[in-house]
């Protein structure tokens, strides 16, 4: 045996060495996980989802609190973004277990404080610009991006939603005008009167014009309660806030307007100390928080999930007409769609 043919038998040797360590590095490198998303099904949506139980999260940022919830995935695995702002006085105990639903349906969800947890409950602390809901969006492009951050390598900044509740339904809106994301969809959830008059009066208010630049950008799901009394009494609130949704709408408005009616949103006491019924419809928890969480995890994935896919389940629910659609839900005492009907091309992203 001669020494050209030592070498070359080492050479193979290393060579085979070298590629099968290549080969396991790359094996054990997961690259990102694409999710087959489940359509809409409320039998399984109004219980926790494959991606819990959710991680909670309590991370101080640029001298804001953030709370929110990490959905349980595979490594690389990415989720779309919720953004979700509280009302005015809100707390987190109020909205944790539905934004808790949300994320083991497969959404990170996070939750801004304006100045902090207890000091949010006092009514003079408010903000109505969305500026904290920008800044959630801005936090988490930040986190995924870095390996010390338990969102690392978590979240999907191709695919945000901004949503909100009262003072955070403002929020919703201005965020989504404001954004230089563009969002997936826009869920405003009992927001102020519109101004200028309000209540509350301009600057503290969107104005019809906020919700038109919206609506003609991405979809908008506007909910409100018969029983709410929180700007007017019941039912002039929900009449003044169906006003002010169609004063926004214009040619290319994709939105629609769910009313849900006194019997779909009493205080049921399930939330105590905090009343879910009316204005706090959307603290509602029990039977999946129904009936408007079960409309918000709809949108929510039909857009931010399933890119508004027409054909599917999601889609009908939402936009159809079908018996088991919003707008046929026995929860409804009014119901807007802009347009009128869907069309082939309207609701898609």
């Amino acid at each position: 045996m001669n020494d050209a043919f030592i070498i070359s038998h080492i050479l193979s040797i290393m060579k085979s060495v070298i590629f099968a360590a290549i080969v396991t590095s790359i094996a054990a490198y997961e690259l990102p996980t694409e999710t087959k998303w489940a359509d809409c099904d409320h039998a399984k949506d109004i219980e926790q989802g494959p991606f819990g139980p959710a991680e909670f999260l309590n991370i101080t940022w640029d001298k804001t609190i953030f709370y929110g919830w990490i959905p349980k995935g595979k490594k690389g695995q990415q989720f779309p973004l919720l953004t979700f702002m509280h009302g005015s006085t809100g707390q987190w105990e109020m909205y944790n277990d539905n934004l808790e639903l949300y994320a083991s349906h497969g959404a990170v969800v996070i939750f801004p404080h304006i100045k902090s947890p207890e000091k949010d409950k006092n009514p003079l602390t408010t903000n109505t610009n969305g500026e904290f809901l920008l800044k959630s969006v801005e936090f988490a492009t930040n986190a995924t991006a870095d390996p010390n951050s338990p969102l690392y390598g978590k979240v999907d900044t191709e695919s945000v939603v901004y949503a909100g509740h009262s003072m955070g339904a403002t929020c919703s809106i201005m965020a989504s005008k404001r954004s230089s994301v563009k969002a997936k969809l826009t869920i405003t959830q009992h927001p102020g009167i519109c101004g200028p008059f309000g209540p509350p009066p301009s600057p503290d208010t969107w104005m019809p014009h906020d919700l038109s630049a919206v609506s003609i950008d991405h979809p908008v799901l506007f909910t409100t309660a018969t029983n709410d009394g929180a700007f007017w009494p019941a039912p002039m609130t929900a009449k003044h806030e169906l006003g002010c949704f169609n004063d926004s709408m214009i040619d290319g408005s994709v939105a629609a307007f769910a009313q849900f009616s006194a019997e779909a949103c009493p205080n049921d006491h399930a939330r105590d100390p905090f009343p879910d019924g009316g204005h706090n419809c959307p603290m509602r928890f029990a039977d999946g928080g129904r009936p408007e969480t079960w409309w918000v995890l709809t949108a929510f994935k039909l857009y931010a999930q399933l890119d508004g896919d027409r054909g599917s389940k999601c889609y009908s629910m939402l936009w159809g007409n079908d018996s088991d659609s919003l707008q046929q839900s026995p929860d409804i005492e009014k119901f807007v769609l802009k347009p009128a009907e869907p069309s082939a091309s309207v609701f898609t992203q």
